[in-house]
């Protein structure tokens, strides 16, 4: 999902939005994200991989909290700076389908 925001010219990997879970801005995993992005060495990957599971859930072997992350960007303050995006880029609302969890918007 932040693939598919930033190709939309959205960034939401910034100080304003912060991870509820550890208290941390998304700032924190920044680097780690784009260097894993453009990482190609797999042995490499892993810990990087890893250290974003553990950013969204404070324990990675429970596989992670991030199929909630749509909900993590609109929770609290996070979604005044969310919506304000979204107008930026002349956006509507939006529509998360939560890893099958939740109903399909028509």
């Amino acid at each position: 999902m932040i693939d598919a925001l930033y190709k939309e010219g959205i960034d939401v990997l910034r100080g304003d939005f912060i991870n509820h879970i550890n208290w941390q801005t998304y700032f924190y995993v920044r680097k780690t994200y784009f260097d894993f992005e453009n990482n190609t060495n797999w042995m490499k990957s892993y810990p990087l991989a890893n250290k974003l599971r553990e950013f969204w859930d404070e324990s990675a072997e429970s596989g992670g909290n991030y199929g909630y992350f749509g909900q993590q960007l609109t929770d609290f303050d996070n979604g005044i700076v969310f919506k304000q995006l979204l107008e930026e880029k002349d956006f509507a609302g939006y529509c998360f389908n939560e890893g099958g969890r939740g109903e399909r918007g028509e």
